[in-house]
């Protein structure tokens, strides 16, 4: 752990997804152009900030992000000020559950313990579009099992990059990796 936190670098070394990791999102984001992005757990707001940002240089696309703790979903409404994004106070699979017709281009399941990202990652396998990516974060540090679970359940190839604290990537309509 003590490597880790001296080779990748957060904000806050407890709550926060690490700068490379934002940096990758952006990226990924940019390079992409998703129309709909979904992120569940916003916590301080880092990563949603990155990739509305980068939606918002994209000229096109719109992030829906959610956390179950009220201040988080304040804080992180501050930073998404006129940016192509909103940030809703419920669990991930009830903002999931919530998009009606709508299909998914980019998930980053970001939130709660092992249940809950498990029912967050199945609860998309109909709510993705036929090209698609669904990332996991932490799977190196805690979520390896909810990656392998979501891995099954629905059917998805995955990789897992085992750089910070880890990076499970599902591509859908990919074919395989």
């Amino acid at each position: 752990m003590e490597l880790i936190r001296r080779l990748w670098h957060a904000e806050n070394k407890d709550f926060s997804a690490e700068e490379e990791l934002r940096d990758f999102l952006r990226g990924f984001v940019r390079y992409s152009k998703p129309e709909l992005v979904i992120e569940t757990g916003c916590g301080h707001g880092g990563t949603a900030a990155v990739i509305a940002h980068a939606l918002n240089r994209n000229d096109r696309g719109q992030l829906l992000t959610c956390d179950v703790e009220q201040n988080y979903v304040q804080e992180t409404h501050a930073l998404l000020d006129f940016l192509p994004a909103s940030v809703r106070h419920c669990t991930g699979k009830a903002m999931i559950e919530g998009l009606g017709d709508s299909s998914v281009d980019m998930a980053f399941i970001d939130s709660g313990w092992t249940d809950i990202r498990i029912e967050e990652g199945i609860a998309l396998k109909n709510k993705m579009k036929p090209v698609a990516w669904v990332f996991l974060h932490d799977v190196c540090n805690n979520y390896r099992g909810a990656f392998e679970k979501i891995k099954e359940v629905n059917g998805w190839d995955g990789a897992i990059l085992p750089f910070g604290y880890g990076l499970g990537m599902f591509p859908i309509g990919q074919g395989t990796l």
